[in-house]
């Protein structure tokens, strides 16, 4: 978990248990105040520095009504090799947020403990109408749950 309590002393600390190298996922929770938001930059980008090979990232915030704040921060840090993406959100406006950003991921999983799926269907069809190739998964029942993994190429209609 990220605080603002977090330092790079924190992520020193840390390789010394854990080598970063061989990471492929990697989970966040991030529980800044609004004032800390700037230390996010340097703390994330020293952490992707160190995990190289991640392919997954979970990203969760105590605040949810920071994640995109979050995610606009951490949105130009995330390389191009990070390929599955699980998020949990509270606001359905974020997904749509997510879904304009992370066009060049595999897959993208929304959990939440409120329900949101109204709202990802109604990008189900938005995504059918552009012609992107995916598959996708929902689970109606409390915590809620949906994936969606995109194919390589538009499908011509």
């Amino acid at each position: 978990m990220i605080t603002n309590d977090f330092s790079n002393g924190s992520i020193d600390y840390l390789s010394n248990l854990i080598d970063f190298s061989h990471l492929d996922t990697l989970s966040l929770t991030l529980d800044l105040c609004e004032q800390s938001f700037k230390n996010i930059t340097t703390i994330v980008n020293t952490l992707f520095d160190r995990t190289y090979n991640i392919q997954s990232l979970n990203l969760r915030s105590t605040r949810s009504k920071n994640l995109v704040e979050y995610l606009q921060i951490l949105y130009p840090m995330i390389s191009n090799q990070v390929k599955h993406l699980t998020f949990e959100i509270e606001n359905v406006h974020e997904l749509q947020w997510i879904f304009d950003r992370f066009e060049n991921v595999s897959s993208i999983t929304f959990q939440s403990k409120t329900g949101f799926l109204s709202r990802f269907d109604q990008i189900i069809e938005e995504l059918k109408k552009q012609g992107r190739d995916f598959t996708y998964h929902k689970n109606n029942i409390m915590p809620t749950y949906a994936s969606i993994w995109f194919g390589k190429q538009k499908l011509n209609n």
